[in-house]
This record gives structure tokens, C-alpha cells and sequence, in this order.
């Protein structure tokens, strides 16, 4: 036996297993570790099990051309970065100069030209994780640094700006702002003020706060529904109010994740377009979230006009892009390209993107693992009952919820259904006693949390509200159902039982996982089934208090027996940075597959130092294979949008084919294919093994790079020429309109 240290041995392991012919693989079996207190970084290998000579040549021979590679790497980019300096068309600070990636000196060259040489706003369109943030407090550094330098340039005008931003996301920006802090910011432009800390005062005190900004410049940090809290009373004529926050207002306004102004009906919509400052800067990694009007609001608000009237612009673009599908006639799809081309050709000057590939260039590589496993029996039985019941109820959504907390763990919906009755009992108490007044409410509970992200079908805080009103004959069957033992074993659910397998094999080399989940009564399960096993469990979800997250996360970043960290999808799209974690499990499935992806930006952004796996996890054969299916019809369609960041509607009546007969009838993996082809690494592969008859399909699966199965985007160059000379009129049209 001989004895290796892990430290240096482990990744070199790791890489050996993803690189050898499966003959010359060293089993994970035959690997034993010694979890002893004075052992701990020491595992042992049987001699007879060990690699050959070859192919430890082979791993050697890895070893030095992925070390050349990286240094090549990091050699091209650097040589990139330095040509962009020597013509970058801004006095930038030097120390951004130095510190700011090669995408991130394009961006905030990209917003100078338009906010300060232009006079005009822009959007600035990078997916998660770019550094949206960085590139504004270097932005905003060097207009101020630069008029104080030549007060004579009198632009900005002066020196308020207003930052508006999801309530989640103020305190980073307060962070950001100390962490990128250069000498002489505070002289420059003045402090940063965090309104968001603020609580229900009067109106004297709010007044007072923002008369200091409004006098003396500065950041201010708001959040969106406090502005809206201040405003939607407002007189307009002689409110302070109004005078300090739109006309004359502050001299130049962000909108952080700027698509929560996509509704033009809305009151926050009608506010933020009174602002009397045209220099607006839009931030968002999703354009087109649902569809291109979410899209036009923001062009609409950084650059009037440039899209015409909304009517007009449904009429041109959005009528024949968002009817484009799979199954779509090939002229449909012809025109719908050549409209999309046009479009990205018109607001090219003044919208800046990079998606994730960007992102990918800089991290170290990201797997990710669609697998689907089959049904258990005793889930099977609670699925088949689930669906009879629902052919006579009519509520889509609280169907949805029904039939995926069963995909989950049939003792999921068990705890719902309970929790689901002490609910209805509080609530007829409340009806038949409330007799109090309304109460004030103010702007910070009135944060509407799901106008944040992406709305999902089923928001995972709301899942026991939206059972409170099923018809309670619907669950007749569920009384028997969970007299059955089984249903107490994490076992009985095959997802269940790989998570506990991962979670296992991570502990022992002190690997942390993210597990996000859109059922609040999901994580409530696995918390208990965690301190059961004794792993190490850290928690997240809407209910937790904001000024308690950032101790959470800290706890979990430096705490190394917290292995396990349970997010709520809600809670994982924004404001949340975990990269202690290197895996991270998505439990089930929902019909916008940008959840996901918000969830797995927590993870994969800069700062992450190891390899990335994810982990999407699927019932076979249910509604969530087909949502599955769906999410990724919708990505291969949307990523061609913009900046690949759409996703379409699905209608209820869509939603009510996905109700079909599940089965048990289905073949498993063959597991030495898996380990051959796939190459998954050491922790996937153990994980994987004790589960392989129980697994249907497992498959690399990357939303990133979801290939395209049509020609969608495959353009003539007479079609490209005609969208090229409809775009260049556009654009004429709309800067005669603004001259004029």
C-alpha cells in the first residue's frame, strides 16, 4: 500500500480518470481514505490497482501542456488588453486600467461615448456574472474625475446620481462602490447614500436625506418600490419629492437589472420616464426575458424613439419574431430572421452585449449533467392518483405543483397538504376576525419580490398558498397513500437518494454544493434529512432576512464542515455570490428555463477558482421531462434574440397536454458507456454508480451552447443587405426625429 498526499495528488487524479482508456481507469472503489483527524490529506491506493507506467506518462504529459495552455492563455488575453489601452478613447483611472477585464474596458468605453460624448443613454447588456457593476463605478469615476478636471465641460451637469436597483442587490453596490474606491471619488462626486437602509420614517426626515443629496451630490442607492412609494402621491407641481428625484432630479440615472420597467402600464414604467436627465444607463443580462416589449421598454427609456411607436414596433418586429418555431413554414422563419437582424442592426449603437461565452473564457470549464432517473413504485402509485384528480381540477399551476413535489419526494407533499390545512384554518380565523383598519405599508414590503427575476410558474414561497384553494376531495386518495412506510426513506425517490450519494462523496475531499430548489417544502426536506446524516447544512430562501444573508453566506464561505448550502430559486437569481461552491444541483424543473441559469451564475462567475458540474435533475417520463424538453426548445429558439437571453410563454392550455400517463417500463444507463464517453469526474462517477439501474438517461447537457436544429439565422446576403438597408433608414428616421 502506498500513502499519497491529496493536496497534490487530487486533481491530478481526477484529470488521470477523465483522460485514460476505461482499461486503464483506476476504479473508484479500489480508493480508500483515511478520514482520521491526523490522516486527513492522506488517501491509499492497492498497489495492483494503481495506473501503469503509460499511463502516468500520459497524466504528466496532461499535466504540462495544460500548464503551457493556461500560460498561453493568459498571455493572449493580457496582449488583447494592452492593444485595447493604447486607443482606448477615455481617461480612464489607471488603477481601472489595470484591474478591469478586456470586455469590461469595451463596456465602459462603450457608455462614455454614448453618456458623456452623446449626451444619450444606453443598455448595457452582459449576461451574469461580467461585472455589470465594476464597469458603472468606473463610469461614473471617470465622468466626475474628468469634469473636475475641466469644469469647463459642465457634463454631467452636476453631481447627483441615482442608482435605482432591486432591494437584494443595494448592499453590493455599497460594497462595490468601498471596493473600487480611488482616491479623491468622495471629492469628485460625493457620498454614497444606501436609502434602502432607511426605516418608515416621516416625511420631514425622507425629505431631509434627500435634500442633503440633492444639495451636495453624490450616490444614491434606491430601491425601485420606494421610489414608486415616494412618487405615486406626488403632486408633480410643488412636491419636493418630485423636484429632488425626477425634475430637475439627479444628473444621471442607472437602472440596475433594468427589466423591471418591461411593463409600459405599469406606475414604475410612467415614473422612471419622467426623468428630466437623458443620461440613463440601463443594466440587465436579460433583454428579452419574455418577450421583445420587455425589450422596447428599455431601448425606450435609454433612447426615446429609436424603436417607434409601440404599436409600430409590435407590428414590424415583434409579430413576425415571436411566431417563429421549431414547426414553423421556412418563409416564416426567413422573415422573422431578416426582422431580428434588422433589429439587432438598429440598436447595435446604442446597446452593448456579451453573453456567456465571454464569461466561459476567463473561468475555469463548467460541465453540466442533465440526468433522469426513474419513478419509484411507491411514487409512481402518488403520481397516477395525482393525475386522475386533476383532470377535475382546473388550476394549471397548483397541477403543476401537485405533480412535481411527487417528482421530488412523495413526503414533500405530505407536509404540504398538512401544512396546507393549518393554513386554511388560520385563514377562516382571519376572515371572520379581522376587524383592525388598514395599516401603512411601507416601501420596502411592498418590494415586489417577483418583478426581481423572472417570474416562475410556481414561485416556491407560494406553493402552500396555491394548494389552499383545491378542492379537498382532491386528495381522498392521498389517506391510504401515506400509510405506506416507505414513503419515510429518502430512498423512495431516486433523486433523493443521488443527491444523499453526491453530498457524501463531496464530504469527504470538502467539496461544497449548492442544491436550489423552487419548493420551499423541498429544502424544508432535505434541512432534516441533512442533520440527520450530519452534513453540515446553510439555508436562503425568501424568508430569510436580508441583513442576515451576507452572515450566512460568510458562515458558509468560511466554515468547512458546511458543506451543503439550499437556495430557493427566488432567492438564487439575484444578490447571492457562492463561490466557495463548485456544484450545484437543480432539483426540478420550471417552464423559464432563465432560473436555472440565474442560479448557476451564483456559482459561475469570476472569483470561482475550480472546475464547475452541474447537476439538472429529471423524472422520466413525467411532466417534468416535458418541461425539461420545452426549456430546451425554448433556449435553442431564443438564444438567436438579441442577446441570447429569451424565453417564450406557454398558455394554459399548452400546459394541460403535459398530463399524461407516466411509465415504469424504461431501460437504465449502461453505466460503462457513461464512464467511457461522458467521462464524468471521480465525485459524478461514484455518485452515479450507486444508482446506474435506477437512471434512465445521463447526458453532457450545456443551455449555453444548445445547438440550433434549424436554419433559422442562415441568411442570404441579399436578405442581410436588405435588413442592413432597413435598419440604416430606421436609424436616419429616428435622428432626424431628435434633431428635429
Amino acid at each position: 500500500m502506498e500513502t499519497i498526499d491529496v493536496d497534490n495528488t487530487w486533481s491530478l487524479y481526477k484529470k488521470l480518470y477523465l483522460t485514460l482508456d476505461s482499461t486503464q481507469l483506476l476504479s473508484p472503489l479500489d480508493l480508500s481514505i483515511d478520514t482520521s483527524k491526523d490522516n486527513a490529506n492522506l488517501f491509499t491506493i492497492n498497489n495492483e490497482k494503481r495506473p501503469n507506467s503509460s499511463s502516468i506518462a500520459c497524466l504528466e504529459e496532461l499535466q504540462t501542456r495544460s500548464k503551457r495552455m493556461k500560460r498561453f492563455e493568459e498571455s493572449a488575453s493580457e496582449e488583447k488588453k494592452a492593444r485595447l489601452l493604447t486607443r482606448l478613447d477615455v481617461p480612464l483611472n489607471d488603477y481601472f486600467k489595470s484591474r478591469l477585464k478586456y470586455h469590461q474596458l469595451e463596456g465602459v468605453e462603450f457608455m462614455w461615448k454614448r453618456v458623456y460624448k452623446k449626451k444619450a443613454g444606453c443598455l448595457l447588456s452582459h449576461a451574469m456574472g461580467l461585472g455589470k457593476t465594476i464597469q458603472t463605478i468606473a463610469l461614473l469615476t471617470t465622468l466626475y474625475e474628468h469634469l473636475h478636471k475641466y469644469p469647463e465641460v459642465a457634463y454631467p451637469t452636476g453631481k447627483r446620481v441615482l442608482i435605482l436597483a432591486p432591494l437584494i442587490t443595494l448592499s453590493n453596490w455599497v460594497n462595490e462602490f468601498r471596493k473600487w474606491h480611488v482616491d479623491g471619488f468622495s471629492a469628485n462626486l460625493g457620498q454614497v447614500f444606501n436609502f434602502g437602509e432607511m426605516t418608515p420614517e416621516s416625511r420631514n426626515k425622507r425629505i431631509i436625506y434627500l435634500k442633503y443629496w440633492y444639495t451636495n451630490g453624490g450616490v444614491m442607492l434606491m430601491n425601485y418600490d420606494q421610489l414608486r412609494y415616494l412618487l405615486m402621491r406626488s403632486s408633480r407641481e410643488d412636491d419636493e419629492y418630485y423636484r429632488y428625484l425626477i425634475n430637475p432630479g439627479p444628473d444621471v440615472v442607472v437602472l440596475d437589472e433594468g427589466h423591471r420597467i418591461r411593463n409600459a402600464g405599469s406606475q414604475l414604467y410612467k415614473i422612471v420616464s419622467e426623468f428630466r436627465t437623458l443620461a440613463r444607463i440601463c443594466l440587465t443580462g436579460y433583454p428579452l426575458q419574455n418577450h421583445l416589449l420587455e425589450y422596447y421598454h428599455m431601448l425606450e427609456f435609454v433612447a426615446p424613439g429609436i424603436l417607434g411607436p409601440q404599436e409600430t414596433f409590435k407590428a414590424y418586429f415583434t409579430f413576425y419574431i415571436e411566431r417563429s418555431y421549431a414547426n414553423s413554414l421556412p418563409s416564416i422563419k426567413q422573415k422573422a430572421a431578416i426582422r431580428l437582424y434588422t433589429l439587432q442592426l438598429l440598436t447595435e449603437e446604442v446597446t452593448h452585449r456579451r453573453d456567456a461565452l465571454t464569461l466561459q473564457e476567463a473561468l475555469p470549464f463548467k460541465t453540466e449533467f442533465a440526468i433522469t432517473f426513474k419513478m419509484t413504485d411507491i411514487q409512481y402509485e402518488g403520481y397516477v392518483n395525482a393525475l386522475k384528480s386533476i383532470e377535475r381540477e382546473s388550476s394549471v399551476i397548483s397541477n403543476l405543483l401537485l405533480l412535481r413535489t411527487i417528482c421530488n419526494h412523495p413526503k414533500i407533499l405530505q407536509k404540504l397538504l398538512s401544512n396546507r390545512e393549518s393554513k386554511r384554518r388560520e385563514q377562516f380565523y382571519i376572515n371572520n376576525n379581522d376587524n383592525s383598519d388598514t395599516t401603512y405599508m411601507d416601501d420596502q414590503s411592498v418590494e415586489e419580490a417577483a418583478d426581481e427575476v423572472v417570474t416562475p410558474a410556481v414561485p416556491g414561497e407560494v406553493e402552500e398558498e396555491e394548494l389552499i384553494g383545491l378542492d379537498m376531495n382532491m386528495f381522498d386518495w392521498a389517506t391510504d397513500y401515506f400509510k405506506n412506510d416507505s414513503i419515510e426513506n429518502w430512498n423512495c425517490s431516486n433523486k433523493m437518494t443521488f443527491i444523499v450519494d453526491l453530498a457524501t462523496e463531496c464530504s469527504v475531499i470538502k467539496e461544497k454544493i449548492i442544491i436550489v430548489s423552487h419548493s420551499l417544502a423541498c429544502h424544508d426536506y432535505l434541512q432534516h434529512l441533512f442533520s440527520v446524516l450530519g452534513i453540515g447544512t446553510l439555508r436562503i430562501d425568501g424568508n430569510t432576512p436580508l441583513k442576515l444573508r451576507q452572515a450566512i453566506l460568510d458562515d458558509f464561505e468560511s466554515d468547512e464542515n458546511k458543506l451543503i448550502m439550499l437556495l430557493s430559486a427566488k432567492a438564487a437569481a439575484i444578490g447571492i455570490n457562492v463561490t466557495s461552491a463548485n456544484r450545484i444541483v437543480l432539483i426540478d424543473q420550471d417552464w423559464n428555463p432563465l432560473y436555472d441559469e440565474q442560479s448557476i451564475g451564483r456559482i459561475y462567475r469570476y472569483g470561482q477558482l475550480k472546475p464547475v458540474t452541474v447537476y439538472r435533475l429529471v423524472t422520466a417520463s413525467t411532466i417534468e421531462e416535458r418541461i425539461f424538453a420545452q426549456s430546451v426548445h425554448k433556449k435553442s429558439i431564443s438564444r438567436r434574440l438579441i442577446d441570447n437571453k429569451a424565453s417564450m410563454t406557454i398558455s394554459k392550455e399548452e400546459l394541460k397536454e403535459y398530463y399524461i400517463q407516466p411509465s415504469l417500463d424504461l431501460p437504465a444507463i449502461d453505466i460503462n458507456k457513461v464512464r467511457k464517453e461522458l467521462n464524468p469526474d471521480f465525485i459524478t462517477y461514484s455518485a452515479l454508480l450507486k444508482i446506474k439501474d435506477h437512471i434512465t438517461d445521463f447526458k453532457l447537457h450545456d443551455m449555453d451552447n444548445v445547438e440550433e436544429y434549424d436554419p433559422y439565422v442562415r441568411l442570404s446576403a441579399p436578405q442581410r443587405r436588405e435588413a442592413v438597408s432597413e435598419a440604416s433608414r430606421l436609424l436616419k428616421e429616428w435622428k432626424r426625429q431628435r434633431r428635429g
